[in-house]
């Protein structure tokens, strides 16, 4: 009973256990309980559906019965969970035994344990303003959003009242998790869409990673994602800071909850349904590529503090070419070719991947 009621327990299982139970004292269960088990104290009893008193057991060992029923009908076969080995010395196995040879025994397989990624709750998010230079800014109506926790929970819950009367999608809202998320983590954030999924701004959902949510965020009337002017370092389609997960809409379905975990070590995203529904033939994919994204970052930020000649200069772009050619030549080597490898500005000429002194920080957006 106390393990039906715990939060791994889904709704559907403790519906079943209620159903049982109401069966076990109004329905035939009754009678099934009191032919398979002793009665209870004088006085106690049941009516079976035809209105006969029937003696029964106590409502603890009816809870019991019925709770371990569907707990092995619902875990794995109860030989898995608790092993087949008796603990007991035999003479076959007891410490006087000769040693076991290894066509005799197999070594016990490691378990591998995976940790679970960290959740990002959702009252973490906040909402992000625009930037003075953002062309449709003056649609913005930051009273639109509301804005609400669940009492007792970390659940959100986020609503748009804006009317857009000129230009469609000109009072979106972005919303960004606090929490910054780190390479070499695995993070989640689950999320539910409880209307408006056929409305003519759906297609305007969007859902994914952003960098320094405190530089704000800029919307076009051309463009469909959130964006901000590229900084030193960022290229566009490459380096910008902000990722969009493109299959959000392909597999988002209204009312059904959504997960999206990202594995920052891996460079993976992960998107899935919750519960999992049925898959087609035709079922986009399930994770998303982020190393491409992660490496221009890496770069962006890494160029970030360098001479800006170093990225517009033709000449100093040739010279790189040229020493770099003297390398695979075998012309140019040793200590001086090590060292021209090892600098910032030849890095980011020949596309090399550079990883920053100090790690960049993401974190989950959603609009």
């Amino acid at each position: 009973d106390e393990l039906l009621r715990c939060p791994f327990f889904r709704p559907p299982e403790l519906g079943l256990w209620r159903f049982a139970k109401r069966w076990c004292l109004v329905g035939g269960g009754a009678l099934a309980i009191a032919s398979a088990s002793a009665p209870v104290a004088e006085g106690e009893a049941v009516v079976d559906a035809l209105g006969k008193a029937v003696a029964t057991s106590s409502k603890e060992e009816i809870d019991h019965m019925i709770s371990e029923a569907l707990l092995w009908d619902l875990l794995p076969p109860k030989e898995q969970l608790v092993g087949s080995q008796d603990p007991t010395p035999t003479p076959e196995t007891g410490p006087s035994a000769e040693p076991m040879t290894a066509e005799a025994a197999e070594e016990p397989t490691p378990l591998v344990l995976t940790p679970s990624p960290c959740s990002i709750p959702g009252i973490s998010f906040e909402r992000v303003e625009r930037r003075e230079d953002c062309e449709l800014r003056q649609f913005e109506d930051p009273a639109a959003l509301h804005v609400q926790c669940r009492q007792g929970t970390t659940t959100l819950l986020c609503r748009n009242s804006a009317r857009e009367l000129e230009v469609v999608g000109a009072a979106r809202q972005l919303l960004a998790s606090s929490i910054a998320m780190m390479p070499g983590g695995r993070y989640r954030f689950d999320f539910r869409v409880n209307s408006g999924t056929s409305s003519d701004t759906a297609h305007l959902l969007e859902v994914g990673l952003m960098t320094n949510p405190s530089a704000g965020v800029c919307f076009t009337a051309s463009g469909h994602g959130a964006s901000r002017p590229l900084v030193q370092g960022e290229q566009p389609g490459r380096g910008e800071p902000f990722f969009r997960f493109v299959t959000v809409l392909d597999m988002l379905v209204e009312g059904v909850r959504l997960s999206i975990e990202v594995d920052l070590d891996e460079a993976s995203v992960k998107i899935s349904n919750v519960p999992e529904l049925s898959p087609t033939d035709d079922t986009m994919p399930r994770g998303a590529s982020l190393q491409s994204w992660l490496n221009a970052r890496n770069k962006a930020l890494f160029m970030s503090v360098r001479n800006p000649g170093e990225l517009d200069c033709p000449l100093f772009k040739e010279h790189v070419e040229h020493l770099n050619d003297l390398i695979d030549k075998g012309t140019l080597n040793g200590d001086l070719a090590a060292t021209f490898l090892a600098d910032a500005g030849a890095k980011w000429v020949l596309d090399t991947d550079t990883v920053p002194d100090v790690p960049e920080a993401y974190h989950f957006y959603i609009t």
